[in-house]
């Protein structure tokens, strides 16, 4: 959020107001190193709200081409792992540098060793949960599984037909001049919405 002067005129003050509605009015500045310091801070909002995430093609990519579990991996596989793994340490994991996202030179090898903390956290009791505490916020791997789910339902599956509309047939009245057809399961298959959707993307 941005500190706005006091001298605003009235429509910049009406603007602020409005935002200022959707914040629940606790702050969070940035530290004095941080280039947005003096103009803005962080705001807590009322209300929680779903992100939109934007990120480059194929940084985040389909867990299949992970080839989880293989050991013999070839150099492309290695780096889309490497690729996954970053774009998942930056979103959830907590650095300063770029560095704290690596072990041994490699994001793949931190981003497994958190995996491996997070499996095992599963199937244990909560006291034995908080002594065995990792780094990776642990929402993020549901997060991670979301975004999973919508490449497989966009790639996989189709939107599911309207039993109503598959089970009924519409008769046109006797001596009708109306020649439009109202049968519409005798017609052509109606194509798949997302199919047109995923253009617009």
């Amino acid at each position: 959020m941005m500190n706005f002067d006091e001298n605003s005129d009235d429509e910049e003050q009406e603007a602020i107001a409005d935002l200022e509605a959707i914040y629940s009015g606790i702050f969070f500045p940035f530290m004095k190193s941080h280039p947005g310091s003096q103009f803005s801070h962080l705001a807590e909002l009322n209300c929680d709200v779903i992100p939109k995430l934007s990120l480059p093609e194929g940084k985040l990519c389909d867990i299949e081409l992970l080839r989880l579990g293989e050991i013999g991996i070839d150099d492309d596989v290695k780096d889309i792992r490497e690729d996954y793994a970053k774009m998942a340490l930056i979103m959830f994991y907590p650095f300063r540098t770029v560095d704290d996202l690596k072990t041994d030179g490699s994001y793949w090898k931190l981003f497994q060793e958190q995996l491996d903390l997070h499996t095992e956290n599963v199937h244990l009791e909560q006291k034995k949960r908080e002594k065995n505490k990792f780094s990776f916020w642990e929402k993020g791997f549901e997060i991670l599984q979301n975004i999973q789910d919508r490449f497989t339902l966009e790639r996989k599956l189709k939107r599911a037909r309207d039993p109503i509309n598959l089970q009924t047939t519409c008769h046109q009245r006797e001596g009708s001049k109306d020649t439009q057809q109202c049968d519409q399961n005798n017609g052509p298959e109606i194509p798949d919405i997302s199919q047109f959707c995923s253009e617009f993307e």
